[in-house]
């Protein structure tokens, strides 16, 4: 590639998402260790260069546009390759985000990777995300979750409520939910004292 991620950049363009040159230096490398590392571990099932500018860092920095301006902190549970809350970390670097992943050799790939591109803003803990809900060091700590590929959304739900400040946000992106694992989720957020 000639230019650095022109799928990205034009997306970015088309959805007026605006990321300075050290943004996008930050994912172009963020990208090649991604994918580098997946041939030797199991990070994404998306290997294509050009598949994974949209499907990986676009569609993570999509959500950058729903998270509140005023958001300090996020968690991203089953974090795996990083995906969304690393390229989150880059588009906003005012939020502090913790990556949290149940496999060690991922959370060792993340923290040497958020290092290996000058993320400070960024700490992956080996953990599930079970127990973190019930550890008072990161119970209710959060201003956003988020999770991608996971679980159902009812079980997303359980995982990551607890983890949330009163008043903070879960944005789970699905690509299709269906009516009954939506009402699963709305019945499960309202009895662990949520709102949809």
């Amino acid at each position: 590639m000639s230019e650095p991620l022109p799928i990205l950049r034009r997306w970015l363009d088309e959805h007026a998402i605006r990321l300075d040159d050290g943004a996008t230096a930050q994912l172009t490398q963020y990208l090649h260790l991604l994918l580098e590392a997946n041939s030797v571990m199991n990070l994404t099932r998306i290997s294509d260069p050009d598949a994974a500018q949209i499907r990986l860092l676009a569609d993570s920095l999509d959500l950058l546009r729903v998270i509140p301006d005023d958001a300090r902190t996020l968690v991203d549970i089953g974090s795996g390759g990083g995906v969304p809350g690393l390229p989150l970390a880059i588009g906003r670097p005012s939020l502090r985000v913790t990556l949290v992943d149940s496999t060690a050799k991922k959370v060792r790939f993340l923290n040497e990777t958020a290092r290996n591109i000058g993320r400070d803003n960024v700490v992956a803990i080996h953990s599930r995300a079970e127990d973190l809900g019930r550890d008072r060091q990161y119970r209710e700590r959060f201003d956003v979750a988020t999770a991608r590929a996971v679980a159902r959304l009812v079980t997303l739900v359980e995982l990551i409520l607890p983890l949330i400040r009163p008043g903070g946000v879960a944005i789970l992106p699905k690509g299709s939910a269906s009516d009954e694992e939506l009402a699963e989720a709305d019945y499960a957020i309202r009895l662990l004292g949520g709102r949809a």
